[in-house]
């Protein structure tokens, strides 16, 4: 398990084309190249953060651990977002990690645009859930 304090947590939209976007959260604690941990998760979706124009070129949710340490898609068995943590299961076999707990101090307005990112980072995905402060 891993578990630590996100000292950066922020979000990301980076658009490639008219019809394409990649959504991104980002947590990190410390610097990755001397022992710290950063981790995001992202997805690319419609510019407009549908999956329409995709079909079958979406992924699903990619999980990153930096520096280039772990890169897999759809190895996540449940991923529950709160006011002040995250925490993420991972499925069996697909990282050396079983579990991520990651726990912030955000202000409201990080909140709401770290719920809004995560929506669509986690469109459709039935193991997502938004909780209450952990």
């Amino acid at each position: 398990m891993v578990n630590f304090k996100a000292e950066i947590v922020e979000t990301h939209k980076e658009t490639f084309s008219e019809d394409f976007a990649v959504f991104s959260l980002f947590f990190e604690e410390g610097d990755p190249e001397e022992g710290g941990e950063s981790w995001n998760f992202q997805r690319a979706l419609g510019n407009d953060g549908t999956l329409e124009n995709l079909g079958e070129d979406d992924e699903g949710v990619c999980a990153v651990k930096e520096i280039q340490q772990e890169t897999f898609y759809d190895g996540i068995e449940s991923f529950e977002l709160s006011r002040n943590s995250a925490i993420c299961i991972f499925k069996e076999g697909i990282s050396r990690y079983s579990k991520l707990h990651i726990t912030y101090d955000i202000d409201d307005s990080q909140w709401e645009n770290l719920k809004t990112v995560a929506l669509l980072v986690f469109k459709h995905e039935n193991y997502f859930s938004i909780g209450e402060t952990r």
